[in-house]
Formats: structure tokens, C-alpha cells, sequence
């Protein structure tokens, strides 16, 4: 793995670093994404079965979404967790995924399971990566003049 990472950097490509992990929002988390079944039923994770029970919405004659409880209630949990809302790291951690907090009840906690030391850890990471990325741009505009 080391070995291809290099090449990619030999060839110019910023490969980023293993040490931070980038938290994005899930596409089942965006009210806009939808997966529709053949059979009408809408949902929202694809990772999970395509049960009838587990459906967010229908589609109806009409061609649009008649979206359901479920549906409502995942655009809700996303941020209605107190822990998630006063969390440093809510900006790039995007609050963890709805499918999960739907499967465990809300809750007050950090869905990472992380310590507030580990949260300062991750952001310093984060400062770092990014000062590396702005350093490395700026060689490489230096490089092209």
C-alpha cells in the first residue's frame, strides 16, 4: 500500500495522510437523495434491506415522493442530539449517521464514542493536514513559475 501511495505522490497526486479520517455526510443523510425500488417504495440507506416496513416513502402516480414518518424523523435526529450540537468537532464530523441514531434511539452521546481528548486530538490532526496540504501548494506553485 505504501509502495503505491508513493507513486501516486511521485506523480503528483496529494494522497492525503492515514492519520486523519474525514468524517462526510452520508448521501442518505441529504433530503434530495432517494433510492427508489421497482416496486414504488422509497428509502434512504442502501445499506440496510429493502423491506416494505422499512420504507421512508412511496412513489405515486404522479412520479413524486410521498415521504412518511421515517423519513421525518431521520431529517430530525440528525442534530437533535445535545451532545452533537455543543460537540467541537460537529463541522467536520457531520454529527455520525442518521441510520445509526435511528437504530439506537436518541441518545445523548457522541455516536463516535469519542473523549473530549480524543476530539482535540482529531481537530489538531485535522490543522495539520491542512497546514501540510497549504504548504505543499504553495511549493508547488513556487515550482511552476
Amino acid at each position: 500500500m505504501q509502495k503505491i501511495r508513493n507513486n501516486f505522490e511521485a506523480a503528483g497526486f496529494d494522497v492525503g495522510s492515514d492519520d486523519v479520517h474525514f468524517h462526510h455526510v452520508c448521501y442518505a443523510d441529504s433530503p434530495r437523495h432517494a433510492v427508489i425500488n421497482y416496486n414504488g417504495d422509497v428509502f434512504k440507506c442502501t445499506a440496510r434491506d429493502f423491506a416494505t416496513e422499512s420504507r421512508e416513502g412511496r412513489l405515486n402516480n404522479e412520479g413524486r415522493i410521498e415521504w412518511n414518518e421515517k423519513f421525518f424523523q431521520r431529517m430530525a435526529i440528525k442534530y437533535s442530539n445535545e451532545a452533537c450540537r455543543n460537540c467541537v468537532i460537529l463541522p467536520i464530523c457531520n454529527g455520525s449517521c442518521t441510520q445509526n441514531k435511528i437504530e439506537a434511539g436518541l441518545k445523548n452521546t457522541c455516536f463516535l464514542s469519542m473523549t473530549e481528548d480524543a476530539k482535540q486530538d482529531y481537530l489538531k490532526a485535522q490543522v495539520n493536514e491542512i497546514i501540510k496540504a497549504c504548504i505543499k501548494q504553495k511549493i508547488h506553485n513556487s515550482t511552476q513559475k
